[in-house]
């Protein structure tokens, strides 16, 4: 089980790790269309949407609620959570945000408009929020209500659905024309259209186990062919149906990864383990100070931005973090943890 859990957290930090590497190529791109070790972590997402569906399945079993058992009471308490935990951050920072890039907007890449409109705007269609990689949260909080609505419906009308009806279903709008429309509010269509497939192939993956278990027994085949892929499938050209392969590749890549850091008793992550999520609410803020304000006043070499970029956004945000686990259980510690979901 300890291993078990070692892996999941190490995909956590490994998927965290890509998203901070993603967002340090501001002065690269500047320079160069082309990129392809930023192309080749575009998997980092899908990766974390497909083991939120994962996680969902595995705490359930681990409380031994299955996912249909919830009642209208349960389905409450599990969104309220839920909102806590996403909402609240996203609600907060993204205010605390809005209005000192608003009048620095002349430096952003994405300038937003000092209005109250531009406000209310920024946080109910996340595309166009003041920290624009905070999609993800009030996306994936829309998915834990589909997903918690629909276990209700089918438990409450006693019906079943095979898991691969669910998939294909779910597939359909990467592969075919039929969509959800362009439903923008709290990125309703892009959640359905894109990420719930992740989620619940997450879900079922850990529900069955064992495509898992075929990759934690041939780790290093599976991370070889993989990672071959990954590079091969860079010269095809963009699409959805390769974003889908990619992602998908670039998810078994990472389990292989995951069950060979645990195989051989690695430690060099661990320490960074219970820090992906501070790590993702705040990396924005010293990116942005190292690619915005420093690289506008410095000539400074793309590579060095990039190293600083990635630096000051992974490691910042752990002091951070371990600031605010330090001063948890004092009366401010406690609002801070609150309103950050830590």
């Amino acid at each position: 089980m300890q291993q078990r859990n070692n892996a999941i957290s190490f995909l956590h930090t490994f998927g965290i790790i890509l998203v901070v590497l993603g967002h340090s190529f501001y002065a690269y791109k500047q320079l160069y269309d082309e990129n392809y070790l930023y192309d080749w972590r575009k998997f980092a997402m899908p990766l974390f949407m497909f083991m939120s569906g994962y996680l969902l399945k595995y705490t359930a079993r681990a409380k031994h609620r299955p996912l249909g058992g919830m009642t209208a009471g349960g389905v409450c308490s599990f969104l309220a959570k839920k909102a806590k935990r996403l909402l609240i951050p996203y609600a907060v920072i993204s205010s605390a945000v809005f209005l000192p890039k608003a009048l620095l907007s002349v430096y952003a890449m994405h300038p937003v408009e000092l209005s109250l409109s531009s406000y209310v705007e920024m946080l109910v269609y996340p595309d166009y929020n003041a920290i624009r990689l905070f999609w993800f949260l009030p996306t994936l909080f829309v998915m834990f209500c589909m997903v918690a609505a629909g276990a209700y419906i089918l438990r409450v009308m006693r019906l079943k659905v095979h898991p691969l009806i669910i998939l294909l279903v779910l597939l359909l709008p990467h592969v075919t024309p039929l969509s959800a429309g362009d439903i923008r509010l709290f990125n309703i269509s892009k959640a359905i259209n894109i990420h719930l497939l992740y989620f619940a192939a997450g879900y079922y993956f850990c529900k069955y186990g064992k495509m898992e278990n075929f990759i934690a027994v041939h780790r290093g085949l599976v991370f070889g062919v993989t990672f071959v892929i990954s590079i091969a499938m860079l010269l095809l050209p963009d699409g959805d149906v390769k974003s889908l392969l990619l992602a998908f590749n670039g998810i078994a890549m990472s389990f292989a990864i995951a069950h060979i850091y645990v195989g051989r008793k690695w430690s060099f992550l661990n320490p960074y383990f219970e820090a992906s999520y501070a790590i993702y609410l705040f990396s924005w803020f010293p990116q942005v100070f190292v690619q915005q304000f420093l690289l506008s006043f410095m000539d400074m070499p793309w590579l060095l931005n990039t190293a600083l970029a990635f630096s000051s956004g992974f490691f910042v945000p752990y002091l951070i973090y371990r600031l605010i686990m330090r001063y948890k259980h004092t009366k401010v510690g406690k609002v801070v943890a609150l309103l950050t979901g830590q």
